[in-house]
Formats: structure tokens, C-alpha cells, sequence
């Protein structure tokens, strides 16, 4: 066996066993883990004025956001961003604003 089969097939091996041990720990009915949406600070700099229709990947409301800090926003200083998190309502089936 060639060397980069030998790695393709540790690397499939390593990667499907801790998947069968999530699915074996994780009840059927349990809900995705909550989700961290961040956007930069408006102009107006109040993350009250968030507008991002395209960062709300789940359908949620507009709300609820808060002021943070984000390396990603200025690669080399970081600065404010605005953040908020998104929980899975397994009643409803519906993602919510915490």
C-alpha cells in the first residue's frame, strides 16, 4: 500500500470514529448546539441598529444583539462587534433569540 493510501485510510479511520461515539452520546431528540452570530458595529455604533438580514442564517428576528469585541473585524487590533446567540427550541422546531 502506498504511502498516501496509507494516510487516506488513517486519516477516514481517526475521522469516523469520534462521529459513531457523538452519535452514541447524543440522545435523538437533542438540540443543536446554540449558534454565535456577529456583524460590525454600525455607523451609528449601537448594535440597537443592527440590520443583517445576510448573518442570520437561521430566520430569526432581528434583536437581541450586544456589543463585543472581534479580532476578525481588523486582522491586525481587533475592535467592537456586535454579537448575539441563537438557541434551537426543540418544541417549536424554531431557532431563538436568547
Amino acid at each position: 500500500m502506498k504511502r498516501t493510501q496509507k494516510l487516506a485510510a488513517a486519516i477516514t479511520v481517526m475521522t469516523a470514529i469520534p462521529l459513531v461515539g457523538l452519535a452514541l452520546a447524543m440522545p435523538a431528540n437533542a438540540a443543536p448546539a446554540d449558534l454565535l452570530e456577529a456583524v460590525g458595529v454600525p455607523a451609528t455604533g449601537l448594535c440597537t441598529d443592527v440590520v443583517a438580514p445576510a448573518a442570520n442564517l437561521a430566520g430569526v428576528a432581528n434583536g437581541s444583539w450586544s456589543k463585543s469585541w472581534g479580532v476578525w473585524i481588523s486582522p491586525t487590533l481587533g475592535g467592537p462587534v456586535c454579537v448575539r446567540t441563537l438557541w434551537y427550541n426543540n418544541s417549536t422546531q424554531l431557532w431563538d433569540r436568547r
